[in-house]
C-alpha cells in the first residue's frame, strides 16, 4: 500500500473507484481546493444530529412528535448560531427535514431501539498499519442478541436491496463492527428518510469472508495503480480540481457524458 493515504475511508476508497486522478489530487497529494458545504450536505447533518439527540437523550416510549421537533430546533439553533445558515434557510431546512423524519418517528422505528452505540467511528485495520475509517449512525442490539447496523441516508439516491451487499460503505460497516466485537452482525440497514424505505442485509458467514475478499480487491488494485488516469464522466461537472485536469479542463458541462 505504499503511497497510499495511511488513514482511508469508504468515501476515499470510492472516489478513486470513481475518479483515480481526482483521489490522487485530493487524498495522495492533498491538494488544496474550495469545500464549500452544499445546502443537501448541511440538511443531512442537521438530520444526523436530530437523531442522534433522540436516540441518545430521550427515552424509548417518549420518542414522539413533540421530541422530534424539540430536537430539530436545537440542531437547527446549534447551527445557525455558528452563521452558517441563513433565516431562510433555516426555515426551509426545517420543513423538509420535519417531511422526512415525522413518518420514521410515527413508524414507531425508533420506539423499541437498544442503541450500543450511536454516531461512533470504527477502523479496520490493514495488514500494513493503515486504517479505514467510518462513522455509523447507530449499533443496536437485536432480540436475538446480535447486532444491527443501522446508517440514515437523507439524499435522493438509493439503491435496491440486493445491492447493498456490494456497496463499499456497508461492507466497510459490516467489517469494522465485525473486527470490534466478539457479537456477531445480524443485519445491515440503510434507511432512506426521504422515502420512508429501509433495505436490509442480513450477511452469513460466507458474506463476510466475500465482503472481505472483495474491499482486498478493490485496495489491491488501488495499491497497483501508478498512473492514477482520470476518468471523464458526469462527475466531472462538480469537481474541485477540473481546471487542473488532462480531461476535464477544456471540455464544457456539454460536452460531459450525461447520466443515463
Amino acid at each position: 500500500m505504499s503511497g497510499l493515504p495511511r488513514r482511508l475511508s469508504p468515501t476515499s476508497i470510492d472516489r478513486w473507484r470513481q475518479c483515480p486522478r481526482r483521489f490522487l489530487y485530493q487524498d495522495i497529494e492533498r491538494r488544496p481546493f474550495e469545500d464549500t458545504k452544499t445546502y443537501e450536505q448541511t440538511l443531512g447533518e442537521v438530520v444526523h444530529a436530530t437523531l442522534e439527540w433522540l436516540v441518545r437523550a430521550v427515552d424509548a416510549d417518549k420518542r414522539d412528535e413533540p421530541a422530534l421537533i424539540r430536537s430539530l430546533d436545537k440542531s437547527l439553533s446549534r447551527l445557525a448560531s455558528t452563521g452558517q445558515l441563513s433565516a431562510a434557510d433555516s426555515s426551509r431546512m426545517r420543513a423538509e427535514a420535519l417531511d422526512m423524519l415525522l413518518g420514521y418517528v410515527r413508524s414507531g422505528a425508533l420506539s423499541d431501539v437498544n442503541a450500543l452505540k450511536v454516531e461512533t467511528t470504527f477502523q479496520l485495520r490493514l495488514r500494513n498499519g493503515a486504517a479505514i475509517h467510518t462513522r455509523i449512525d447507530r449499533v443496536d442490539t437485536t432480540e436475538s442478541h446480535q447486532l444491527h447496523i443501522v446508517d440514515y441516508k437523507s439524499g435522493r439516491y438509493q439503491i435496491e436491496a440486493d445491492e447493498l451487499s456490494k456497496e463499499t460503505p456497508a461492507i466497510v460497516q459490516l467489517l469494522a463492527v465485525t473486527e470490534a466485537s466478539d457479537i456477531p452482525v445480524e443485519r445491515v440497514s440503510w434507511v432512506y428518510l426521504r422515502t420512508g424505505e429501509t433495505i436490509s442485509w442480513w450477511p452469513e458467514l460466507q458474506d463476510v469472508e466475500f465482503a472481505a475478499e472483495r474491499l482486498k480487491k478493490v485496495l489491491r488494485r488501488m495499491h497497483l495503480d501508478r498512473e492514477y488516469l482520470p476518468n471523464a464522466g458526469p462527475h466531472c461537472v462538480g469537481c474541485p480540481f477540473r481546471a487542473v485536469c488532462p480531461v476535464s479542463a477544456s471540455a464544457s458541462p456539454s460536452e460531459m457524458p450525461q447520466a443515463a
